[in-house]
């Protein structure tokens, strides 16, 4: 996992991180929210370290290498560029923290230079597969587009 990591971040992919829905953090990570991955780092003392933003721009990580760990040094901060800002929503986790923490880690390919192209899913049904509402859709029978289009071209 480090060495995609590493090989991730250097290809300058987007690399995400998500949290399960269901379950509590001790570390007060958000239940069923994602995290972007940001760098990681070999610090001098051989601990490896993952830098991670929540998306909400704020912090409320308070595990190991948090803001206010007392594991960090002024030299260790110093090595990852770590401001000790407690409210930026950027914090730090060990790898092997990292594997037990997130359901998901995703590695979304830099297309930059890419020929690009999209399509779109028109009248594609949302209920949730109890016949009830979704997280995302908030009534019983609701779509996932709606498209008018309207032409004078016969």
């Amino acid at each position: 996992m480090w060495t995609d990591l590493l090989d991730g971040l250097a290809q300058k992919n987007i690399i995400v991180a998500d949290t399960q829905f269901n379950r509590t953090y001790d570390n007060s990570l958000v239940p069923g929210h994602a995290y972007a991955v940001l760098g990681a780092y070999k610090l001098s003392n051989g601990v490896r370290l993952v830098k991670m933003a929540n998306p909400w721009g704020v912090d409320s990580y308070t595990g190991d290498w948090s803001d206010t760990s007392t594991k960090w040094t002024t030299t260790l901060r110093n090595e990852v560029g770590s401001t000790n800002n407690n409210n930026d929503g950027v914090f730090f986790q060990t790898v092997e923290q990292l594997q037990k923490d997130w359901s998901g880690i995703y590695s979304n390919k830099n297309v930059s230079g890419w020929k690009k192209s999209a399509w779109l899913n028109l009248g594609r049904d949302i209920k949730s597969s109890s016949g009830g509402t979704n997280w995302f859709c908030k009534t019983a029978n609701c779509r996932a587009n709606k498209f008018n289009l309207d032409s004078t071209v016969d």
